[in-house]
């Protein structure tokens, strides 16, 4: 059976700040170890395959838990809430459990001369620099919106099935004598965008208002700068001053 017929659809990038947001704490705890499990099950896959000289998992989800989450633990957090049920308390440490049940799980997959090392990169507290999570914060304003597993790959497929037919029509009119080349259908031209393509498979660029790039930049997805912008006119001017309040306003969630 193919490994993915046995995972569930998750996202391999879990988005906790909707969940953090609207208060759905639990649900978002959920969601994260949901995608952290079928993270473990890949690995799980890989480790049964053969025998490797070296294996790298990586866990993210516990980093973003704790950076939505934080302020249900730290009084000193700008965003916390005494009015907040006292049981929420318990989502982070539930998380740690949960990351530590994961690594259990991967170690019992290993032989007895393999050598594990567990490393956490940094800690967690209140980010006095204000830091900002630019694609997460556009995701919570819904100006930004993911594609789920199922369709990220998908859209990879179609993308390469494109590429194929494309490479097709291309050898056929290269090997056909002229007079029947002429008459052969051509293949579709797409007119390339000036600066960013439709690159990223897990973003839905006909529901993304904007882009985010490498160093924090962001690109409002224009009608007449990409393939499948959406915005144009008066809306360039309101997603401008939506988002430049919604930087000046925000802080770092950690």
């Amino acid at each position: 059976m193919c490994i993915r017929d046995r995972l569930k659809d998750v996202p391999a990038a879990v988005q906790l700040g909707p969940y953090a947001a609207s208060g759905r704490y639990e649900a978002g705890l959920e969601r994260a170890v949901e995608a952290m499990n079928a993270r473990c099950a890949l690995a799980e896959e890989v480790l049964a395959d053969r025998r490797w000289d070296m294996l790298a998992v990586n866990l993210p989800e516990l980093e973003r838990a704790l950076r939505w989450f934080w302020h249900l633990a730290d009084p000193a957090h700008p965003e916390h809430r005494d009015e907040v049920p006292a049981a929420q308390d318990g989502v982070i440490a539930a998380m740690h459990a949960a990351v530590d049940a994961a690594v259990s799980r991967l170690i019992r997959g290993l032989g007895p001369e393999d050598t594990v090392l567990v490393i956490s990169t940094y800690g967690i507290g209140l980010n006095s620099r204000a830091a900002l999570c630019v694609p997460e914060l556009m995701a919570h304003l819904d100006l930004l919106v993911g594609r789920s597993a199922a369709g990220g790959l998908w859209h990879r497929l179609t993308s390469w099935l494109g590429g194929a037919i494309d490479g097709a029509f291309d050898l056929m009119h290269a090997v056909l004598p002229e007079r029947l080349a002429d008459m052969a259908p051509a293949r579709a031209e797409y007119e390339a965008p000036s600066r960013l393509t439709d690159a990223d498979p897990w973003l839905d660029y006909e529901r993304t208002w904007v882009i985010p790039a490498p160093g924090g930049s962001l690109y409002v997805n224009t009608e007449d700068e990409f393939p499948l912008g959406i915005a144009g006119g008066a809306q360039l001017d309101q997603l401008t001053l939506r988002i430049s309040s919604a930087l000046q306003t925000c802080i770092d969630p950690a």
